[in-house]
């Protein structure tokens, strides 16, 4: 059985809900050629839905969500006030708990210059087919 976002958010704290819807509307209002799907225990956001079109994702956890950046993009992206977490080469992400955390304009920031390197890029990791 597939999972739908309905399943999805059902499964996460109901505290973070809110979060959830909140993350989802900022992703798709700043990435809107990109479509949203649903793994199990992860939204994910690409151009397709091979693992290899990935660009974002959020993931569930206890008490927070990750918003994570694929194929090197939180690397790339600038990020002054040191929201993005991790030092892998292609998986990163920034912790979100709260509805103001996906509301603070250096998270706005970071997505837009994500969406900037992706409209901009000539590699095959992040531009369009």
């Amino acid at each position: 059985m597939s999972e739908t976002i309905s399943s999805w958010t059902a499964q996460v704290a109901p505290p973070l809900r809110p979060v959830a819807r909140r993350t989802r509307a900022l992703v798709k209002s700043t990435f809107p050629d990109l479509v949203e799907h649903v793994r199990p225990g992860v939204v994910v956001y690409g151009r397709r839905s091979a693992p290899r079109d990935w660009l974002l994702y959020i993931s569930q956890h206890r008490d927070h969500l990750n918003l994570g950046f694929a194929h090197g993009l939180g690397s790339a992206v600038a990020d002054p006030s040191s929201l993005i977490q991790g030092s892998g080469k292609t998986m990163r992400h920034l912790t979100l708990r709260t509805v103001a955390d996906t509301e603070r304009p250096a998270l706005r920031a970071v997505l837009r210059d994500a969406a900037r390197l992706v409209r901009q890029s000539k590699t095959d990791r992040w531009s369009s087919p």
